[in-house]
């Protein structure tokens, strides 16, 4: 299994940017686009640590909260704690916004190369001599699943 961690870091620098923006857009913040890049490249590199799975503490529930509690600090800079609590929280809401309407899209077009496989999204290319399977960003070259 090959992972191609410029996809997954640009993937990730992607989403973030826009769901930390859209959060700002919401709350009604001073957007800082260097800010918002600062803490959506810092995300990024936190999601590559948990693919390669580096190390246990990485994939803990409490760090994914701490990290996304500096991500939305690092962006606004919200020196009150009630304000910076408000901003995490749409900043929750957003992502969980963005990821349903993503799922609904993908059961609404359900295109005929897209499988979904033990919860995981694949995506099926057929070639002459072999079947490329793309989850995310992780590729399988091989002739069977």
């Amino acid at each position: 299994m090959k992972i191609y961690l410029d996809i997954i870091l640009f993937e990730n620098l992607c989403m973030n940017y826009i769901i930390l923006f859209a959060t700002g857009i919401v709350m009604k913040r001073n957007i800082k686009h260097t800010r918002i890049i600062i803490a959506s490249l810092i995300g990024s590199v936190y999601a590559i640590i948990i693919y390669l799975n580096i190390t246990k503490i990485a994939s803990n529930i409490i760090m994914k909260i701490i990290l996304s509690i500096i991500m939305v600090w690092l962006s606004f800079a919200e020196p009150k704690c009630k304000m910076l609590l408000k901003d995490v929280l749409m900043f929750y809401l957003i992502s969980f916004v963005f990821g349903g309407c993503s799922f609904a899209l993908i059961y609404f077009i359900s295109p005929e190369n897209v499988k979904i496989n033990n919860g995981v999204l694949v995506r099926i290319i057929s070639n002459k001599s072999n079947v490329t399977c793309r989850s995310g960003s992780f590729y399988n070259n091989t002739n069977s699943f």
